[in-house]
């Protein structure tokens, strides 16, 4: 069975280094990128000809053979990666040794395994990847699926290393010991961030701490669904696990112990479905700087107006596993709010996310701007995407006193200039504008980050009042692509 990504955005071998890059620092002003099978047939001959802090990307396809399994990075500073991410770009082993090998002392963090479906190895220990030699690279937006191990540690093995994965999805991975999806000894220090554990079949625990006092850190994560005696079994060593959905409990801050709803994953779709409880229940101090999607390409960081916020951080607050949950047809909401003039009254970011006459309060300075924007907020967001064929914004709100006159900006990525889209008198009672532009929508989102903001101020057209505000009940976006 392959796993597949849900709603998957196409990103390219730039857009996932950007990803990163705040990972690790490159220090070769000579880095090449060392194209698979268009420079070197295989993986294992691009590492052997590669130098330091150079990028190997992998084309499309599902790749085999001698070259495309037992592949170790030698100790090399390197990035190794698919030009398109997991679900285009498989590597398997087809049962003949472990796929990966992160097995060198030289291997830091700039030493990285990035977007491949890893499936097919077989060995005694770790048939996906195997960590070992005090190895500290780096494995992330990866899929490890459908490995088995005579031993321990299915779909991941790890000894005398302190690897770092991040956004991955284990799952469906097979040992006849412990540690179905990972196995963890011999003085390792591990971390997984935002990874989903699944579907793994152990006679231990899906994943199993053992011998010579190993540690591992699970933070953001989803173990659940595991054919195994525990999601976390840990006979020698220390586990320290927060803000994850751990099916029979694990104590830590923010744990949970509840369905994680995947969407369907008896057909390899692992993302979390509506109503999830490891929605908006992560810590965002965890996440990495620099990661900012999610394994199947998509924003790291999305609310859901729907779902309470039970994780850490300011809103949005990031979800539990590898898969970020993404309001089927909803809005874009707010991720940040700035007073630009003004005085903050009262209300919150999430005051802005739903039309609840829960406002969201600024109050005009005194004494009085004459012909100038009192009060004045601006909203930001992401778009899905770099691109648009519809941009929508809508706004409700609300003046607190007198008539003033509202007006909408929209801030222009082209020109690099905020643009006026709406003008009008304002009023005592909710009123709600929706501005459509269809036209070059794809001016008003960032090429780069997609990033998306507007300015929405109040002016008294140089007339004192005694006292008015503006009272923002909702700010969102609709984009369609």
């Amino acid at each position: 069975m392959q796993v597949r990504l849900s709603e998957r955005r196409s990103r390219g071998a730039g857009i996932a280094l950007a990803a990163v890059s705040a990972l690790f620092v490159f220090t070769s002003a000579n880095a090449a990128d060392i194209h698979v099978p268009a420079d070197q047939p295989t993986i294992q001959a691009a590492i052997n000809v590669a130098q330091d802090f150079d990028r190997i990307i992998v084309a499309d396809g599902v790749w085999s053979g001698p070259g495309f399994f037992d592949i170790r990075l030698n100790g090399k500073k390197l990035t190794v990666m698919s030009a398109n991410g997991p679900e285009n770009c498989i590597i398997d082993a087809q049962n003949q040794g472990t796929v990966f090998w992160l097995d060198h002392p030289w291997e830091d963090e700039n030493a990285m395994i990035q977007g491949f479906t890893i499936r097919g190895g077989r060995s005694n220990f770790g048939a996906g990847i195997r960590c070992g030699s005090l190895s500290r690279g780096i494995v992330k937006d990866c899929i490890i699926t459908g490995n088995f191990v005579e031993f321990d540690g299915g779909g991941i093995g790890i000894g005398s290393a302190s690897p770092t994965f991040i956004n991955c999805v284990i799952v469906n991975n097979r040992a006849i010991g412990g540690g179905g999806a990972v196995n963890v000894f011999n003085n390792s220090n591990a971390t997984f961030i935002n990874c989903t554990i699944s579907g793994n079949q152990s006679a231990g625990g899906a994943v199993q701490l053992g011998g010579a006092n190993p540690t591992a850190t699970f933070v953001n994560c989803v173990i659940y669904g595991n054919n195994s005696p525990a999601a976390i079994q840990v006979t020698a060593g220390t586990a320290t696990v927060s803000y994850s959905d751990v099916e029979g409990g694990f104590s830590g801050t923010g744990n949970i112990d509840a369905d994680p709803l995947f969407v369907d994953p008896a057909n390899g779709d692992f993302s979390i479905g509506a109503g999830s409880p490891a929605i908006d229940a992560g810590d965002n101090t965890a996440v990495p700087s620099g990661v900012t999607e999610d394994i199947a390409g998509n924003p790291r960081f999305v609310d859901d107006p729907g779902t309470p916020d039970t994780g850490n951080g300011t809103a949005p607050i990031v979800d539990m596993g590898a898969y970020e949950f993404s309001p089927e047809g909803g809005p874009i909401v707010p991720e940040s709010v700035e007073v630009t003039r003004g005085a903050y009254q009262s209300g919150t970011l999430q005051d802005l996310f739903n039309s609840d006459d829960s406002y969201y309060n600024v109050e005009a300075r005194r004494p009085t701007e004459i012909a100038a924007a009192s009060v004045e907020i601006v909203v930001k967001g992401t778009a899905p995407s770099t691109t648009a064929s519809v941009f929508e914004f809508v706004l409700e709100a609300a003046t607190s006193g007198d008539p003033v006159r509202q007006r909408i900006e929209l801030f222009n990525y082209q020109s690099g200039t905020w643009e006026m889209v709406d003008e009008r008198d304002g009023v005592n009672g909710d009123t709600t504008v929706t501005i459509t532009i269809t036209n070059n929508a794809s001016r008003f989102i960032d090429p780069n980050t997609r990033e998306i903001k507007a300015r929405i101020g109040y002016h008294d057209r140089g007339v004192t009042f005694p006292a008015w505000g503006g009272r923002f009940d909702q700010t969102v976006w609709n984009i369609t692509s």
